[in-house]
């Protein structure tokens, strides 16, 4: 973190220095909406929320806006995470939002997908992968759990074995359980890959880690998730 915040301080300064190079009534005296004082306190201060001079936009960046109108937009300034890349899950079995393929399912050969993903977070120990779906009637079922996956991992091939620890499914095997449903209509399935900065401490043996247990086994040590919905509508 303290290495991404040097780069966005200098970042900061080098745009600054080009707005005020062309327009040196930038910032003169600018007290911000809130009454800040004329010094931005980005350039001293690398702790605060900044708003200074700003409006705030739907994804929490920032504008400062100087004594003649100029706006500069800061997106770093606000969360200096948010200038890098969030983690991200693809596959090539459908985009999100999109449809899965029979073959992943048990009207197929029930094959479990390709994955992969990038921009994991820094200090990621390794990762776990989980595939949901919640029924209309019921709570959360899970098609596949999966954690332990080493943290230098950017993909599953299909059929993937031999990576990471299998944990339960809801049907209480230790595989990926393809999409079998017997009720009526298009059902979401979603891939959620979590970051995490530790392994996990289980309560249980490994033959006994379901979705449930595992999911609360990582609530404290996630640093990011990024998740791929899919849907499937079995024949009648």
């Amino acid at each position: 973190m303290g290495i991404r915040r040097k780069i966005s301080v200098v970042l900061v300064i080098l745009v600054v220095g080009f707005v005020t190079a062309g327009n040196k009534e930038a910032f003169p005296n600018y007290t911000g909406a809130k009454g800040q004082g004329a010094q931005p306190a980005f350039l001293t201060d690398f702790s605060a929320y900044y708003s200074v001079g700003i409006s705030q936009s739907a994804t929490n960046a920032t504008n400062f806006v100087g004594s003649n109108g100029t706006i500069l937009y800061l997106p770093f300034i606000a969360n200096d995470h948010q200038f890098f890349e969030p983690l991200s899950l693809i596959s090539n079995a459908g985009v999100d939002g999109g449809t899965l393929p029979s073959e992943y399912t048990c009207d197929g050969t029930g094959s479990s997908p390709a994955l992969s993903w990038s921009n994991a977070p820094a200090g990621t120990s390794e990762f776990a992968l989980m595939m949901t779906t919640i029924p209309v009637d019921g709570p959360t079922k899970w098609n596949w759990v999966l954690y332990g996956i080493p943290g230098s991992t950017t993909n599953l091939v299909k059929n993937s074995s031999g990576v990471g620890i299998l944990g339960v499914s809801s049907r209480g095997t230790r595989v990926y359980e393809p999409p079998c449903s017997q009720g009526p209509g298009a059902k979401l399935y979603t891939f959620t890959l979590f970051a995490l900065s530790a392994p996990p401490t289980l309560p249980v043996a490994a033959g006994q880690v379901t979705g449930e247990v595992l999911t609360k086994a990582i609530s404290s040590i996630t640093l990011g998730s990024a998740s791929l919905n899919l849907s499937y509508t079995r024949g009648q």
